[in-house]
């Protein structure tokens, strides 16, 4: 990754990571459980979704209204 974005991105990977935050085929970074809790439970998947895209669509924006 270029720049500090490995150190951002992996910062806390375990001592026992194979490099890269961990292997590439079962990784175990620090959102691991989170996404495996996700891939499970379509409920918490939304919840998630919501809550990003809540922050994605009206961060920096001062509503107004349409009428």
């Amino acid at each position: 990754m270029r720049g500090g974005d490995r150190k951002a991105c992996c910062g806390q990977e375990s001592k026992q990571s194979e490099g890269d935050c961990d292997a590439m085929e079962w990784p175990k970074g620090p959102a691991f459980n989170e996404i495996l809790k996700m891939g499970k439970d379509n409920n918490s998947f939304y919840a998630y979704y919501l809550k990003a895209w809540k922050i994605g669509t009206e961060n920096g924006w001062k509503l107004k209204a349409l009428s």
